[in-house]
This record gives structure tokens, C-alpha cells and sequence, in this order.
């Protein structure tokens, strides 16, 4: 009996001594440690661990600290791990960052301290400085320049930094960005999160739509090919193409157009139309005045869509032909085409 107690305990020694004395062993029974300290909101503990573990290490079930400091709705430890440099650009299992985990999760006050401490923001945004804006590899004026983002150029901001400052009395954010897959720093007071409809238009003037006209129908076209070209003073041109089975007919139209936030309202002259005939040739002609056409920006792979377009949009019956880009709404099994896209040129 003696001996087998004694068996016991040698054994059991030799493999604590095995166990303590293999490295993975020993984070792995810390990094166990420092979950069961945060599951027991034991601050002292986790300020004992913090330098022995990962804090950005998920446990058994995918969680992170942070993950889990969000679940549990407990702000001391958020901000914490915070304090203590938590990734909080990483995303946790369901693809979410933690800004959007606490949102998601209705935890409205932890998404205020992210956002105070800055957090992914994953939206895309395009540059207004007129002279383009420099792109740095860290935040910071004294940082290294990596080049200079055109002007209106499309980029995805990932983060911005919670502390404002001021350059040239304009206030603004460092904002961590992807550039055509160069990720660095901007200044975001010259970043918008909304297209410059002015400046897109400067930039790529000509628009056209391609698209069928009821071939169907008796003496409607086949096909109408729509141009649309922006002049650099609110003046524009409009016209179109209709190709008919035997012939092809052309029309332009003369106008001014003005930008109303996401919007291009076109006033189009509709020309002159005879009125009275002297000896076989025209005498008196009326002014037909202009007609308004309104529309809608959706993006730079889209362009434009009529306004009364648009609104369909928001209803699931509509979907946008990838191909044709035109949208087309299922009928009795098959589509029907509905409206189209003027695209860049």
C-alpha cells in the first residue's frame, strides 16, 4: 500500500515537473488563467497576466477579451483592454469589428467608448482636396510620405483616430485607409463620405445608356443609344440614337443642368415647332420652352438613373441586370425591362 501511494506521488511530480517545464504548457495554462480571471471580473489578476498573454488570443470557443468584456456588457474591463492596446480592428468569428459587435448586440454605450477610442469603420469615402491629399505611413505630420491621392479618388477608410487636431485652422482625424490595396494615413478633413457630384462630373463628363425601346411594338426602335456630356459650365447635351429594323434616326437637345445633393436636374431645350407656312416654307415657329429630366446618382458602376427610376430600387421585385445594366422586374416567370443606366463612357 505504502509503495503504491509513493508510485503515485512519483508519478504524479514527474509529470507536473514535465508539464511545467514545456513553454506551450505554460501559456496555455496562463492564457486559461486570464479568461477564467475576466469570466470572475478579477482586475488584479488580469493586471498580474497582462504581460504573460495575448490579449488579442480568442479562447475555445473563438472568443476574445474583448468579445467577451462587449457580451457582458462590462465597461470597467472594455476600457481596460482598451487602456491596454486591444485590436480593435479585428474582427471576431462572425466577421463583425467590435463597434459593430456592441451595436449588433445592443450594447449602445460600449459602442461609444469604441468609437471614442476609435474603431473600424470600413466605408468608402473619396478624396476633396482640389491638389489631391498626402498619404502617410503613420499618423503624424513628421511621418513618411508613401505619395499624394488624387482628387477624387475612391478610397476605403478602415479607421479613424479618436483625437481631433487642427492643420492650415482645418479640424479634423487620422484616418487609417486602403488605397488600391496600399493601406496608410490620411488627414480626414479632406476626405467626404459622400460623393462630389461637381467634381465626379469634371472629371468624367460623358455618360451613355444603351438600351432596348420595344422592339416589339409597331415603328418603336430596337435599340436607343442615350449621350450625355457635362461642359464645364452648367451647360450639357443631350442626345440620342434610335436604331429602327430599316433606318436610324438622331436628335440632340441643347441645356443647363444644376446639382442638388445626390441629384442632376437637366433642363433640356425642346426646340422650336412651326406654326404657320407661307408660299411652302416656314413663317412663324413657337418656342416649345424646356423640359426638366432628374437624375439620380447611384455610384461610379451605375451612374445615373431616372429619378422615377430610382424609387424602384427600394422594392425586392426590381433587380439590376448585371449584364445590360438596366433594371428588370419578374412578370409571369420572365422579366421585363423597366429602366436604365447612363454609365461613364
Amino acid at each position: 500500500m505504502k509503495l503504491r501511494m509513493a508510485l503515485f506521488i512519483f508519478f504524479t511530480a514527474l509529470v507536473l515537473v514535465f508539464s511545467c517545464s514545456d513553454p506551450k504548457a505554460k501559456v496555455e495554462a496562463k492564457q486559461k488563467e486570464f479568461f477564467k480571471a475576466l469570466s470572475d471580473d478579477d482586475m488584479a489578476k488580469l493586471e498580474e497576466l497582462v504581460f504573460e498573454v495575448d490579449i488579442n488570443k480568442a479562447n475555445e470557443n473563438g472568443d476574445r477579451a474583448i468579445d467577451l468584456a462587449i457580451k457582458s456588457g462590462n465597461k470597467a474591463q472594455l476600457i481596460w483592454l482598451l487602456d491596454k492596446k486591444a485590436d480593435i480592428m479585428a474582427r471576431n468569428a462572425q466577421g463583425e469589428t467590435a463597434y459593430q459587435a456592441a451595436l449588433n448586440q445592443n450594447q449602445p454605450e460600449m459602442a461609444l467608448l469604441l468609437l471614442s477610442h476609435g474603431d473600424v469603420v470600413n466605408r468608402k469615402a473619396w478624396i476633396i482636396a482640389p491638389e489631391g491629399l498626402r498619404f502617410r505611413d503613420n499618423p503624424g505630420l513628421d511621418s513618411m510620405r508613401l505619395g499624394v491621392i488624387p482628387a477624387n479618388e475612391e478610397i476605403l477608410v478602415i479607421k479613424v483616430s479618436a483625437e481631433e487636431f487642427a492643420i492650415s485652422g482645418d479640424k479634423g482625424k487620422w484616418a487609417y485607409i486602403d488605397w488600391n490595396g496600399k493601406k496608410g494615413w490620411v488627414f480626414d478633413a479632406y476626405i467626404s463620405f459622400q460623393q462630389d457630384l461637381k467634381r465626379v462630373l469634371a472629371k468624367n463628363p460623358r455618360f451613355r445608356a444603351d438600351h432596348l425601346d420595344g422592339a416589339d411594338k409597331e415603328r418603336a426602335a430596337v435599340s436607343v443609344s442615350e449621350e450625355l456630356v457635362f461642359l464645364k459650365d452648367t451647360r450639357c447635351v443631350f442626345s440620342r440614337t434610335s436604331y429602327f429594323s430599316d433606318s436610324t434616326a438622331k436628335s440632340a437637345q441643347n441645356g443647363l443642368y444644376t446639382i442638388d445633393a445626390n441629384k442632376v436636374v437637366l433642363l433640356l431645350d425642346k426646340g422650336t415647332k412651326t406654326i404657320a407656312y407661307n408660299n411652302g416654307r416656314a413663317d412663324e415657329k413657337e418656342e416649345l420652352g424646356a423640359e426638366e429630366l432628374v437624375l439620380v446618382w447611384k455610384d461610379e458602376l451605375s451612374g445615373f438613373l431616372h429619378e422615377a427610376d430610382a424609387g424602384k430600387l427600394e422594392n425586392s421585385d426590381f433587380i439590376l441586370d448585371e449584364t445590360t445594366h438596366q433594371l428588370k422586374k419578374e412578370k409571369s416567370g420572365d422579366f421585363e425591362y423597366t429602366g436604365y443606366f447612363y454609365q461613364f463612357q
